[in-house]
Formats: C-alpha cells, structure tokens, sequence
C-alpha cells in the first residue's frame, strides 16, 4: 500500500503512468482472479474511467496505429507507382492520398 501511494503521489494519482510503474515492480503476492479487471461503479471518476479504458485497450490502441501506419504507407508506394499522389497546396505535403485530400469550392485540395 505504501508503494502505491508513493507512485501514485509521484504521477499526481494519475492512473495509466501509476499503473505502468507498478507493473514494472515485481510482486509477491498473487492478484486476486475474482476482482481482477473488475471496476467499481459507484461514485466513479471519468478522467479514471478514461484511463482504466485506455489501459486494458492500449495494446490494440497501438496496434491500430502501426496497422494504420502501414497501410498508408503501402498505399502511398501504390500511388506513386499510377501517379495518384496530390500535393496540399496549404501545407505542401507531396505525398497525398484522395482520400485524405478535400476540396474547396475554388478546387484547392487541402489534407
């Protein structure tokens, strides 16, 4: 208990980065499989609500990323190839797919 009010008053009892340190801890003691990824509901505090859910989807939060992260990078070698890149004429970014191009009623494209 102590360990976590430490960690916990070091992140400002803020839960991912508490979490994320304790994890790191090694502990002896078993959890408890009954209460484990359980969350109480009473008088709940939603920026903890936020948190705990960010923290049990993280890992397909990231995974999200880099499959997306990916996909537009194949996209782009395949735009490339036919020629279908657009260049933002507000940012200049070279490398513009259709669909994340938008048009204005002037037909400017814009990411």
């Amino acid at each position: 208990k102590e360990t976590i009010d430490r960690i916990l008053q070091k992140y400002n009892h803020h839960l991912l980065p508490t979490f994320k340190e304790l994890q790191k801890i090694k502990s002896s003691k078993k959890s408890n499989a009954e209460t484990e990824g359980q969350l109480p509901t009473e008088d709940l505090d939603i920026v903890f609500f936020k948190d705990y859910v960010y923290l049990l989807l993280e890992p397909k939060i990231k995974k999200a990323i880099k499959d997306d992260e990916q996909n537009r990078k194949r996209k782009i070698e395949e735009a490339k190839k036919t020629g279908a890149l657009f260049e933002c004429q507000c940012c200049f970014d070279a490398e513009c797919l259709l669909d994340e191009v938008f048009m204005c009623a002037s037909d400017h494209m814009f990411c």
